[in-house]
């Protein structure tokens, strides 16, 4: 095969050569607490609404472009360095690549990440993530998390278990998720105690939690299920 003929730059075919869109990869540097990150532009513009705003925006001309070089990186205030390399390792996988092995911690802090950049791929990539080992969490911490992330099956799975507690809802349950889910939840269960004892206790034993994006409840829903998602979407 003849290998492609070399041209020295004067004799290119366009005085101005013009960068293509597809496969010139621009690096940005980034500046995240005391460490410097050096990635390829495209990959932030491609998953973030955030960044894609951000490197939109126009540029004074006679300045040095923030993010061209180690002494003017772009400067990311308030995340932490180890947390933007998880980020960063997550965002780096191709398509033909499996996600990395990341701990709990490490996908929760993508999720923060995520969702405060609108990297909507990345945000629902780690609430698969973490949903598989949503069990080593307790009732409160699924509530206190399907809240801050707007995660309707979290705040289902919380509020399922706390119905199915012996004890009654307490003064520890308002100081952990506070007056308004706490008087939900006991409502919820003083609608259950209504319920004949023969089919509550089949019905809670039965319970399936529904995770549909908004909540919303298909025809197999048992009867708590629907009461739940009657209040996660009231």
């Amino acid at each position: 095969m003849q290998a492609p003929e070399r041209k020295p730059i004067g004799d290119a075919s366009r005085a101005h050569p013009v960068r293509d869109e597809d496969f010139y990869i621009q690096n940005v540097v980034i500046l995240v607490e005391d460490v410097l990150f050096k990635v390829p532009k495209s990959y932030l513009v491609s998953e973030s609404t955030v960044f894609e705003t951000m490197f939109s925006l126009p540029q004074n001309q006679d300045e040095m472009v923030e993010g061209e070089t180690d002494h003017h990186p772009i400067k990311l205030e308030g995340v932490k360095h180890d947390d933007f390399k998880h980020l960063l390792r997550v965002i780096c996988v191709r398509a033909h690549q499996p996600a990395p092995n990341l701990t709990y911690a490490q996908w929760l802090s993508v999720l923060e990440l995520a969702t405060k950049w609108e990297m909507a791929r990345l945000r629902t990539l780690a609430i698969t993530k973490l949903t598989l080992n949503l069990s080593i969490l307790d009732a409160h911490q699924q509530i206190i998390l399907g809240r801050k992330y707007e995660h309707n099956p979290w705040l289902a799975s919380g509020y399922t278990a706390l119905m199915r507690r012996a004890n009654p809802m307490g003064v520890e349950d308002v100081e952990k998720i506070g007056v308004a889910d706490t008087l939900k939840i006991s409502a919820l269960r003083e609608r259950i105690s209504m319920i004949p004892s023969h089919d509550s206790g089949r019905i809670l034993h039965t319970w399936r939690i529904s995770d549909k994006p908004r909540g919303e409840c298909p025809t197999s829903c048992t009867i708590p299920e629907k009461m739940v998602l009657e209040v996660l979407n009231g």
